[in-house]
């Protein structure tokens, strides 16, 4: 007699998390004794960023519930209206488990609805340390909900038993990262520069840097010291992406649509490819994003990384850290275009694992969704 399939409920809210939960997706999608439900909400269906949920139904995926937020909502209201739209779905549907990657508001929201309805949760990437923001915070909450862990490294899956969580519960099998860079083939510069409009023959650079309201420098000056730095790189090609929601953004969505007149390609966002086309065709990638310390490392493009947002996270020598100052990120860049050029493409060494993360986070959730004391967490004393 076959055991009924279970439904795991995907919640993604962000471009960057759909890209890094896809090769689970699809793993979840392809098991036997499993059967993907997808819930879509945050900034996919926001129009100022693009309405990236209409990027998910071109890549074949059916969406079972779409949960709206209201456009220019902050923080806290979208997390409300997040937790009120998936309860709704979860009510009606009952999943046999609710899966979230990261530490954003989505995720938080999910792992609210799920404790107390009484629904399994996994959690993708607990565990890390990033830097001084509400994420950090969101992070490790998420993983006091969640019933099954899966850090990306043997750090996180530390911080995790530090957390009092119980050992049985942690499955340290690498960064999905890995798949999503390592087993999709990419698009040539040719075919980038033609859709995003560049000149192939100039090299690129990409700024994507988000807000990070929690450190003392100003808003206005974190932005500033990051574009006055690329004025010395005149002859580069500019690729400026918009920031995340978090509190802030608009003062650098201003700032970034000033940049046009000078130029620089803006967009409110980058399908999954394409970004990741871009970045391995880019000299470097400069700003704060996660991608910058572990994306990128897989496509032998380096980071400037500026400001503290993540300070605290694992990464390779792909990574130079630099504080708001354009003469010092200005610099870094002279240095990381020097670096690029002698990689020759060839990936930096990375903490992040290796491919095929995606189907063993799906095997494991199929072994351990027969657990009945799945939902019987324990405090362990150390």
């Amino acid at each position: 007699m076959s055991l009924k399939k279970k439904n795991v409920l995907v919640v993604t809210g962000t471009r960057a998390e759909y890209g890094l939960l896809r090769s689970t997706m699809d793993a979840i999608r392809a098991h036997k004794s499993l059967r993907l439900k997808l819930l879509v909400t945050g900034m996919h269906t926001l129009r100022t960023y693009g309405h990236t949920a209409n990027e998910i139904k071109k890549d074949g995926y059916q969406i079972d519930s779409l949960v709206p937020v209201k456009e220019k909502s902050d923080m806290l209201q979208a997390l409300m209206q997040e937790i009120a739209g998936i309860r709704n779905y979860c009510l009606r549907s009952r999943p046999d488990c609710v899966l979230v990657l990261g530490d954003r508001d989505e995720p938080f929201a999910a792992a609210i609805v799920a404790g107390h309805l009484n629904i399994p949760l996994a959690h993708i990437h607990g565990g890390d340390v990033s830097g001084p923001t509400v994420d950090e915070s969101i992070r490790h909450a998420i993983t006091k909900f969640a019933h099954l862990h899966f850090p990306a490294t043997t750090k996180s899956a530390a911080r995790i038993r530090s957390l009092a969580e119980e050992s049985r519960r942690i499955f340290p099998l690498g960064s999905v990262a890995a798949d999503m860079v390592l087993n999709e083939k990419r698009f040539s510069r040719a075919a980038v520069a033609k859709v995003l409009h560049l000149d192939a023959e100039r090299p690129w650079l990409i700024l994507l840097q988000h807000p990070s309201a929690f450190e003392s420098v100003p808003l206005k000056k974190q932005i500033s010291s990051t574009t006055s730095a690329l004025k010395a790189f005149q002859y580069h090609e500019k690729i400026v992406i918009y920031p995340n929601t978090d509190t802030g953004n608009e003062v650098f969505i201003h700032e970034m649509h000033r940049l046009r007149k000078f130029g620089y390609r803006v967009f409110k966002s980058l399908p999954r490819l394409l970004f990741m086309s871009a970045v391995a065709e880019s000299d470097t990638l400069i700003g704060n994003s996660s991608a910058g310390i572990i994306e990128t490392s897989y496509l032998g493009t380096p980071t400037v990384n500026v400001g503290d947002r993540q300070r605290g996270r694992e990464r390779g020598p792909s990574v130079i850290d630099v504080p708001y100052d354009p003469e010092q990120i200005a610099a870094a860049i002279k240095r990381v275009i020097i670096l690029k050029k002698s990689r020759k493409g060839k990936p930096f060494p990375s903490p992040y694992g290796k491919a095929g993360v995606g189907k063993r986070i799906a095997s494991t959730l199929a072994r351990e969704l027969q657990n009945h004391a799945l939902l019987n967490k324990h405090f362990i004393r150390s």
